[in-house]
C-alpha cells in the first residue's frame, strides 16, 4: 500500500479475515491468526487507529499459547507506535523487557546510559 487510503482498504480487509475466523481462529489456524492480528495493528498504526491497534496488540501479546518470538511483529509494533508517540522511555523499556524474555543477558551502564547486548 503506498497511499493512506489503500491502508484503510487494506485494513477493512484484515478485518473481515480476522471476522471470517472468528475466535477459534487461534486454535484451528493459530498462524494465520497472528498475521490477520498484527498487519491488522500495523495497518491501525499507520493509519493512525490507536484503538484498534491496541486491541489487536493486547490480543496478542495476552496469548499464552504463543511463544515471545511468535508476539516479537507485535512487540515491534507496539515499541515503535510508543516511540513515535514520545513515549521514548516506556518504548526502550519494553524494548529491554522483551530482550530479557527472550533470554539475551543485559548490561547496563547507567553512568554512560547505553546498554550492551552480551
Amino acid at each position: 500500500a503506498d497511499h493512506p487510503g489503500q491502508y484503510v482498504t487494506a485494513a477493512e480487509y484484515l478485518a473481515v479475515g480476522r471476522k471470517q475466523i472468528g475466535p477459534r481462529g487461534w486454535e484451528t489456524n493459530k498462524p494465520l491468526s497472528l498475521q490477520l492480528y498484527n498487519e491488522g495493528a500495523s495497518l491501525a498504526y499507520r493509519t493512525g487507529d490507536t484503538n484498534t491497534m491496541n486491541v489487536l496488540l493486547d490480543d496478542v501479546l495476552s496469548r499464552t499459547d504463543l511463544t515471545v518470538m511468535e508476539k516479537f511483529r507485535a512487540y515491534e509494533i507496539k515499541i515503535i507506535a510508543r516511540h513515535s508517540a514520545d513515549q521514548v522511555q516506556e518504548s526502550f523499556a519494553l524494548g529491554l523487557d522483551v530482550l530479557k524474555q527472550l533470554g539475551l543477558p543485559l548490561l547496563i551502564d547507567k553512568s554512560r546510559s547505553k546498554v550492551s547486548v552480551v
